[in-house]
């Protein structure tokens, strides 16, 4: 008896997992994108000479009547004027609005634009910049690219800079006015302006520099926390694998029972937690082998009284448009092993490695483009090669992590002359593809293993 007992003590423990620590595990690994305040926000406006000429047009003086009636409540404004960043105090829209269009304003010169780019770093919140990027040195315009520094380090931390661009003449010749947005990965500022443009006349172009603004959706339900469980709209705890006609998954057997250590969405990042309580991989390849459309009655598959196994992961859907700086041409899957991240993480008796291991032919990545152009749904297989056994036994147990990455982004320099450049000046467009060049999201110089992770899972089977 007793050395039943002591030869129990002494067994190696291989019970290392809890899966109720996944958000804590993910909050170290992959720190989610820096975040602003959520309350206040600075508005810039240039006063200088020539500011004014946009006004005329009617339909930029109807977009700002919208977005100074949109912040006021939320916002310090400040004016730029003679080299100077100037409260404007407290006043209400309309005061706001009318000493904005008001000719009498703008008998100033040089607004301090590089200044203000840097004051909106420093200060690390949301901030509406409108000018028309004109910085003046020594009395004449700055040619150079001044502002590529501020916008690279903006981005380059996972926020994003959103430009309205609307044209206008000033004194014979074409220009263009920026309603600029910095603002962070939650977008709350430019959802405040989006809303404040919507229904408005002036015709505008809206451009935005950011490396990781690529919206996922999912066709399956999204989930509400509720204690210690995890509770979905409409009552499911399930995700992208797969389900029978009775919405059971007889394939990989993810636990779907809305417990911390269940399938659930990991708020916070763009990444799910798939638990699976297979014995084993093999155990979950020879059921989707069972399933295999060919080996099914076609009749009942066409009734839905059976439903074929197609993808281990599906129902994920990208849209690839969405961010206007880039043309993303490729996109791959990178699957790792963070079983000893997990374990150096959590136990502190752990001496094994504590990387991250490169897995191959294991699983690969389908893309299926569908009805709206650009977007498409992200399918996860098996790789062909990948027969259900690793090259230890620790394999099957362990905790794998599946990224969906950019492998290849085109920066849309066309639109860069286009959009910020006028006759006489590229120092805005030359900004602006400079960071283009920075922060491109394929960068292997990144700190993501190769390219911009957009989507994350984690698998791991029980084994028991």
């Amino acid at each position: 008896m007793i050395a039943g007992v002591l030869a129990w003590l002494l067994w190696p423990k291989t019970d290392w997992f809890d899966g109720s620590k996944m958000e804590e595990f993910v909050a170290v690994q992959i720190p989610s994108e820096d975040k602003l305040p959520d309350s206040g926000v600075d508005a810039y406006i240039d006063f200088s000479n020539g500011m004014q000429h946009a006004y005329k047009d009617t339909g930029i003086k109807d977009n700002l009547m919208g977005i100074v009636n949109k912040l006021t409540k939320t916002s310090e404004f400040y004016s730029l004027a003679n080299e100077e960043i100037t409260p404007l105090g407290r006043q209400d829209s309309k005061e706001i609005f009318n000493r904005i269009v008001s000719e009498k304003s703008y008998d100033n010169t040089s607004a301090p634009i590089e200044k203000t780019l840097a004051r909106i770093l420093k200060e690390q919140r949301p901030a509406f910049l409108m000018t028309d990027f004109e910085e003046f040195t020594g009395g004449r315009i700055q040619l150079e690219n001044y502002a590529k520094k501020y916008f690279t380090d903006w981005v380059k931390t996972g926020k994003n800079i959103t430009f309205y661009v609307m044209d206008f003449v000033e004194n014979g010749k074409p220009k263009h006015l920026y309603f600029t947005v910095f603002d962070d990965y939650g977008q709350r500022l430019v959802k405040q302006i989006d809303d404040a443009l919507e229904g408005k006349h002036a015709n505008y172009t809206r451009f935005q520099l950011a490396n990781n603004l690529f919206p996922v959706s999912r066709s399956y339900e999204t989930q509400i926390s509720d204690g210690d469980a995890v509770t979905y709209k409409g009552g499911y705890f399930k995700g992208g694998n797969y389900h029978d006609a009775n919405e059971v998954d007889a394939v990989s057997m993810i636990d779907e029972s809305g417990t911390k250590q269940a399938y659930r969405v990991l708020e916070g990042w763009i990444a799910e937690f798939y638990p699976s309580q297979a014995e084993s991989w093999k155990q979950i390849l020879d059921n989707a082998a069972m399933l295999a459309e060919e080996k099914l009655d076609p009749q009942a598959v066409k009734d839905m009284k059976v439903m074929p196994f197609r993808h281990l992961l599906s129902e994920r859907y990208f849209d690839l448009t969405c961010n206007s700086g880039y043309v993303i041409d490729e996109i791959g899957l990178k699957v790792y092993d963070v079983t000893g991240q997990y374990r150096s993480q959590f136990d502190e008796n752990y001496t094994g490695n504590s990387s991250a291991v490169p897995v191959y032919d294991f699983l690969r990545l389908g893309k299926t483009e569908v009805d709206s152009p650009g977007e498409f749904e992200v399918l996860v297989d098996f790789d062909p090669k990948f027969n259900g056994t690793f090259s230890s036994e620790e394999g099957q147990t362990a905790l794998y992590r599946v990224d969906i990455v950019v492998k290849k982004a085109t920066p849309r320099y066309e639109l860069v002359n286009q959009l910020f450049a006028w006759p006489g000046n590229n120092s805005l467009a030359e900004s602006v593809r400079n960071t283009l060049q920075a922060v491109n999201p394929d960068d292997h110089n990144s700190t993501e293993p190769d390219g911009k992770i957009i989507y994350t899972a984690y698998f791991r089977v029980n084994g028991k």
